[in-house]
């Protein structure tokens, strides 16, 4: 079993490097998981944990890690493509040079995370919450993020054109600076309780 093998790995203090995990249908309870240089492909992995953890050079292709805690941990150079992270926690997390392709990460909460080099790229972001962060070069591209709550985050400067933001939910001094079409201006202005006649 795989978590048996990392548990040994651990205790002898080998480094988990280079590892291709593929095909996994496990509920990982792996708190403080250091893993760098590897894959997971084909894994279905929900309700995990996989707190304090720190992910380098990790891929994870086709993965179900749904409902599951990722808190207080690190991403460094990670891509998610078409995998499913519905509802998991990410709270106080950092993310540098991370890319979501083609996922879902419906009702994630990223509370209290600094992003650098994020992409969120077709993907399903919808109630999704993105509070009190701290985003450098961030992207979303062609995502959907109904009903999104991005409260007590600036997003100045941050492109929203080719994602659906219907119903999301802001404070009026986080609209500064946002890029958006004329048709998400107006459901934004809601925000501000303008009468657009």
């Amino acid at each position: 079993m795989f978590v048996e093998k990392i548990l040994d790995m651990i205790e002898s203090g080998e480094d988990i490097i280079n590892l291709e995990i593929e095909n996994m249908n496990e509920n990982l309870n792996i708190p403080r998981l250091s893993i760098n240089k590897s894959q997971f492909k084909n894994c279905k992995c929900i309700e995990s944990n996989l707190k304090n953890s720190f992910f380098v050079d990790v891929k994870f292709i086709n993965c179900d890690f749904s409902n599951s805690d990722f808190s207080d941990s690190s991403f460094t150079d990670v891509e998610f493509i078409d995998c499913k992270f519905t509802g998991c926690k990410f709270f106080n997390n950092s993310l540098r040079r991370v890319k979501i392709i083609d996922s879902n990460f419906t009702y994630s909460n990223y509370d209290g995370s600094n992003m650098k080099k994020v992409e969120f790229c077709n993907s399903k972001l919808d109630f999704f919450v993105l509070s009190s962060n701290k985003l450098d070069n961030v992207k979303f591209e062609d995502s959907s993020l109904i009903a999104a709550t991005l409260t007590g985050t600036k997003l100045y400067g941050i492109d929203f054109r080719t994602c659906n933001i219907e119903g999301i939910i802001l404070k009026v001094e986080n609209l500064k600076g946002m890029i958006v079409t004329e048709w998400q201006a107006v459901e934004l202005a809601k925000l501000l309780e303008i009468d657009i006649r």
